[in-house]
Formats: C-alpha cells, sequence, structure tokens
C-alpha cells in the first residue's frame, strides 16, 4: 500500500506524539495535590531533539503482476547504509529483502548490489517540490514544514526473483522524497489514557501457531477475530492465514509470506471447560487442503491433514507432519504444546 504525503506527515508526528508522551508517562504514576506538591522544587523538563530525516522511496512493476518498492530512510549526507527490498504479488503474496547494503545521498542517489538477484543504480530528477505545514505534537516545536519532493529514479533497476516469480528491467521509476524537519520536544509529566476515556473492550480471538522443523524457519498461523463492524451491513473476513518463511543469506534477511483471510467457517474450534481441545482450518487460495490440531495430553498435540501453500521463492510447500509442532491460544490462555524462549515471535491480544 502506497501512502499519500499527508498520510505519511500524520504517521510521523504521532509516532513522535506517542514517543514523547510514554517517556513522561513513566516519569509520575498519578496526580499529585496538597502540601505534597510544593515540597520541593519542580524538576526540570527534559527535552528529546528529533533530528531531520530524508525518507527515499521508488515503485515499479515487474512481470506477473508483481511490484517492487525500495525504501530508506537517511540523515546527513551520502553514506553507505542499508535499504529495504520488497515485492508485493496479486494475490497479497509479498518477498522482501532487509539490510541490502547500499550508497544513498539525500539527493535521491541510490546504488546497491543485490547479490544473485539484481542491482539498483539510480539518481533522482524531481518534477515538482511541495512544502506541507509539519504539525508538530503537542510538547513540539518543528523547524520547518514537511517537504515532499516528487520525480522519477533513473538509472538501472534490475531484479530476478527467485524461481522466476518476477522479473525488473527497468530504466525509470516513480518515487518521492520526504523531508521531515528537526523536532525538539519536551517531556512534561502527562497521564495516558485509554482512548475513548475508559478501559479498552477485551477482544477474544483465537489462534493457531504451528511451526517447522528446527532446521527451517516456517510458520503458519490462523487467527480469528471477533465480528467487527462492516461498512455497508456486508460481513467482514473473521479469519486471517498466513504462512511466513525467513531465512539469512549474504548478510541480508529475505522472507516471503503468503496471506489469505475467509470467513469464521475456515477455522473451527472444539473447546473443553477452560481450554480449547481441537481446531480445523481450510485456508482458501493461495492454500490448499484442510488441517486439524489435537491437544492429545496437556503437553502434546498432533497437527495433521493435507494442509499446503504456495510461497514465492520455494514453491509448494507442506504445512503439517510430524516435525511441526503447534499450539492452540484462547485469548491469553494457551496449550502447552508451543516452544519456549525466544524466536517463537508470537503476540497475542487479550
Amino acid at each position: 500500500m502506497r501512502l499519500g504525503t499527508k498520510t505519511v506527515a500524520a504517521l510521523l508526528a504521532a509516532a513522535a506524539s506517542v514517543a514523547t508522551a510514554a517517556s513522561g508517562a513513566t516519569a509520575n504514576a498519578g496526580p499529585t495535590t496538597g502540601p505534597a506538591a510544593n515540597a520541593g522544587p519542580a524538576a526540570k523538563a527534559k527535552t528529546r531533539v528529533h533530528p531531520e530525516m530524508t525518507l527515499i522511496s521508488f515503485h515499479v512493476p515487474g512481470t506477473k503482476g508483481w511490484r517492487l518498492s525500495v525504501s530508506t530512510e537517511i540523515s546527513g549526507k551520502a553514506k553507505r547504509q542499508k535499504i529495504g527490498v520488497e515485492a508485493h504479488g496479486p494475490e497479497d503474496e509479498s518477498v522482501g529483502y532487509e539490510g541490502v547494503h547500499a550508497r544513498v545521498g539525500a539527493d535521491g542517489t541510490i546504488a546497491a548490489r543485490l547479490p544473485g538477484l539484481g542491482r539498483i543504480d539510480v539518481r533522482f530528477e524531481q518534477s515538482h517540490e511541495r512544502a506541507i505545514e509539519f504539525i508538530a505534537p503537542k510538547n513540539c516545536t518543528g523547524d520547518g514544514p514537511l517537504v515532499a519532493r516528487r520525480g522519477l529514479f533513473r538509472g538501472t533497476i534490475e531484479f530476478h526473483g527467485e524461481r522466476g516469480y518476477t522479473e525488473v528491467a527497468r530504466r525509470s521509476a516513480r518515487g518521492e522524497i520526504l523531508e521531515t524537519p528537526r523536532q525538539v520536544c519536551r517531556d512534561t509529566e502527562r497521564h495516558i489514557r485509554p482512548i475513548g476515556g475508559g478501559p479498552a473492550e477485551p477482544r477474544r480471538l483465537h489462534a493457531l501457531v504451528v511451526g517447522g522443523p528446527p532446521d527451517n524457519h516456517l510458520r503458519f498461523t490462523a487467527t480469528s477475530f471477533p465480528p467487527g463492524p462492516a461498512p455497508s451491513g456486508q460481513s467482514s473476513p473473521t479469519v486471517y492465514f498466513d504462512a511466513y518463511y525467513t531465512m539469512h543469506r549474504n548478510g541480508i534477511v529475505v522472507f516471503a509470506r503468503a496471506d489469505a483471510a475467509g470467513g469464521s467457517a475456515k477455522f473451527s474450534i472444539l473447546e473443553a471447560p477452560g481450554a480449547p481441545t481441537e481446531a480445523t482450518v481450510e485456508p482458501p487460495a493461495p492454500f490448499a487442503g484442510s488441517a486439524t490440531f489435537r491437544l492429545e495430553s496437556p503437553t502434546t498435540a498432533s497437527w495433521s491433514g493435507d494442509l499446503s501453500v504456495e510461497v514465492p521463492i520455494l514453491g509448494k510447500i507442506d504445512l503439517t507432519g510430524p516435525r511441526f509442532w503447534s499450539g492452540l491460544c484462547t485469548g491469553t490462555t494457551c496449550t502447552e504444546t508451543l516452544p519456549s524462549g525466544p524466536g517463537l515471535g508470537l503476540l497475542i491480544f487479550g
């Protein structure tokens, strides 16, 4: 999804506001009134400086309905740093390459080699520039406007996706450079309240988490959210399926993802008093087949079926078998079959 300039400006301001509020909130757990409020000299307000930032991005079409995006952010003059390259497919699949070493300049020059994949060597030719008022968050002051520079990145953009999922051979790409101003923020004692002025409503969800054998980095999740409001009275998908593969190669983090969404019938759950015991998933394309989780004992579970998925850089892979681990959660209560320790990467909202 390509964000507009105003959207990016709002996100930047919101992020700075949250960071400032969070740092200030830790300074005081509640309001102080009465004599104690004047018991000593007021603490000096701390200041934080957020330096000016340059965000560079361009997008270019590839073959087979894919689209390639290149992005980075820098502060200062041209230097060696890292960029991100991400390809988005026609069926919501994606492949990304993070930590690609490159030479990047604030003027929009980017030079990088992607081992085994291609190269990028472009310069920026501006077509127009627009200064937008930068609305600094509360207790912050900005040194100027947000400057949006749009134009063409000209040069060489060559990319050859693994297993031929897409090809790019272009001499130009439309893109933009966003220059955000330096900000100075004062940390003040604040109290953060949930949006709406009261405690957040509890969200009850189910999550099925499956991991591949120890020698690979494959994860599959099925998450069932409570039904939410849908526009125009239409029903919205409540179950999201995600297959995610990651690896390190030539100093680059490579990831591939296939996603799908469906109705609640695609994720059925059998719950015993106090805990879920069985679940069956049958995701739509690009997934195929189905699989069933069964809790055999408090600490063991089976995961069987013919579930598979097409992952762009891997082809068709099976998502079941005796070497896979699996676990099922309701809210924040999970079966004791999930592995422990870092690397699980699981975040469940109660």
